[in-house]
């Protein structure tokens, strides 16, 4: 099966640690771009146990709103890149993905995502990899949806 082999097993090949930081800059209705980075250790890869390696990515991303940014329910696309380091050795990845937020009114929401993030197999010190997230999101500034119907000035 490879890369999607047991892909829900959390308990065998998911690494969960601190909160990724975002910050984003819509474009339009349809359009934001984001930065991101995060911090994790990594304590297995598939089914290989490992001791403890420090994962840092410093990411960036084009989003495309599927519904027009004042929807509630508002599921996305994005594609990107990276620079990741495994415990200390680094390498840039290709990334594209899928992910949803909810909105429950204009500034704040919630989201999940999942980021497909290819490495060049030249470069062996790092995998190609998924990259989950749940996000809690704050909206922040004087214009928070687009939309919206409210104005904040």
């Amino acid at each position: 099966m490879g890369l999607f082999n047991e892909i829900a097993n959390s308990r065998d090949h998911w690494n969960i640690y601190v909160p990724m930081i975002t910050v984003s800059r819509n474009l339009n209705d349809k359009f934001y771009l984001r930065a991101s980075s995060s911090l994790n250790v990594i304590n297995s890869i598939g089914d290989n146990k490992v001791n403890s390696l420090t994962y840092l990515s410093f990411d960036w991303s084009a989003h495309y709103n599927i519904f027009n940014a004042h929807n509630k329910l508002n599921p996305y696309i994005l594609v990107g890149g990276s620079y990741v380091w495994l415990d200390w050795l680094g390498s840039g990845t290709l990334n594209a993905g899928l992910g949803v937020n909810y909105w429950f009114n204009d500034t704040i929401g919630v989201g999940f995502e999942s980021i497909y993030k290819y490495s060049d197999p030249k470069y062996d010190q790092l995998l190609t990899h998924f990259q989950y997230a749940t996000n809690l999101i704050i909206k922040l500034g004087k214009n928070r949806r687009p939309n919206s119907g409210k104005c904040y000035y």
